[in-house]
């Protein structure tokens, strides 16, 4: 701005406007003033609300942010195989030892000779128990009866082998033999073990190295100690840590 006076010309800076507040930073607050009257008697209905101007307060909010989430099961095992893979595979953990092997699998071979005595002697339960249900709707199986108590045999069989040998060995890493002397079952590559790798191990691979005998003798002859089954499935028996 230029002022022109007398004296001569004479730039004058213009005031700076306020920054007005936000209209959303601010509320009407509605009040009752403190008004004494002379008439003790007087309605409080008389008293007139006043409204103020207030600044409005910031509403509380949840941070997502600063609660942790739950990790899956993948995403641990992706975790922890990264931290394997940055350090050297060999050194994060170390090999069963032959003495314990010989002994988990001795553990193992006793619970795997119980399923087999509580499989036979439950499939005739498990066959009455089919028979009621038969009778009740007067049903009857169009198989042999021989044929019938094969398929509840082998059934059982499935099932006991399925819930006590595979899912311990997918979900923990260890039969319970290899748990009863402290060792672990791992992949060569990743910690956890699937659902099918532990099928392989224990259902195909191992009854092929028991029947060939030389499954046994395997561990001797490489630097990991694999048996047949640990080559084959890709597997490897550690220490528990």
């Amino acid at each position: 701005m230029v002022d022109q006076s007398k004296g001569g010309t004479k730039t004058v800076n213009a005031p700076k406007q306020q920054q007005q507040p936000q209209e959303e930073d601010w509320e009407f607050t509605t009040v009752k003033p403190a008004v004494k009257y002379d008439d003790p008697a007087a309605p409080e209905s008389q008293i007139k609300d006043t409204k103020v101007v207030a600044k409005r307060q910031p509403s509380l909010a949840l941070d997502e942010t600063a609660v942790p989430k739950m990790k899956t099961r993948t995403e641990m095992a992706a975790a922890l195989t990264k931290m394997v893979e940055d350090d050297d595979l060999e050194n994060s953990f170390n090999l069963a030892s032959y003495p314990k092997r010989v002994i988990a699998f001795a553990i193992d071979a006793v619970i795997a000779a119980v399923l087999g005595v509580v499989v036979y002697f439950s499939t005739p339960v498990v066959r009455g128990l089919i028979q009621l249900f038969l009778d009740r709707y007067k049903l009857q199986f169009l198989l042999p009866e021989p044929v019938v108590m094969q398929i509840i045999f082998i059934a059982n069989a499935v099932a006991m082998i399925f819930l006590f040998i595979c899912l311990p060995v997918a979900f923990f890493n260890h039969s319970y033999g290899k748990k009863v002397v402290g060792l672990k079952i791992r992949g060569t590559e990743k910690y956890t073990l699937s659902i099918v790798q532990a099928i392989q191990r224990e259902i195909v691979y191992k009854p092929l190295g028991i029947l060939i005998v030389v499954g046994f003798f395997i561990p001797f002859f490489n630097k990991k100690h694999q048996a047949l089954q640990d080559l084959l499935a890709e597997t490897l028996v550690i220490e528990k840590e």
